[in-house]
């Protein structure tokens, strides 16, 4: 919604103040934009509060980063067929003896490995201990 108007407040900059559209491509283009804005407000408008429970979205996310596992003991079968879906949305691929590499949701790609500060890293060292000099 907020891009449909930022593009009608930037077609009218350009038609009013830049002079760098006419004004049959401004009328054209804004009727796009508001048509467009209509229908989307139209389709906010179909969505209850009911329908939007925001909070439980955002526990459930938060839920499924911090323990998918736990998540996927607490779903119903068909809770955990959309899950998997949403973990893995290309399947889980199988060649009839072992099971690949899938592909992940992106959410698990952009959390990135933790980084361990260097100071806080051990030296890896031998079975034997150090010879002196």
């Amino acid at each position: 919604m907020e891009e449909l108007e930022a593009r009608e407040r930037r077609l009218t900059e350009s038609y009013a103040v830049k002079g760098a559209i006419d004004e049959s491509a401004y009328t054209a283009l804004l009727a796009e934009y508001r048509t467009a804005a209509s229908e989307a407000r139209v389709q906010l408008d179909r969505c209850s509060k009911d329908d939007l429970d925001g909070e439980a979205a955002a526990d459930l996310g938060a839920r499924l980063l911090d323990d998918p596992a736990g998540l996927w003991e607490s779903l119903s079968p068909p809770a955990k067929v959309r899950l998997q879906r949403f973990i893995y949305p290309e399947g889980v691929p199988y060649d009839g003896e072992a099971f690949g590499t899938a592909v992940t949701a992106p959410i698990f790609g952009w959390l990135g490995s933790p980084q361990v500060a260097e100071e806080r890293v051990v030296t890896p060292g031998g079975f034997e201990p150090p010879s002196p000099g």
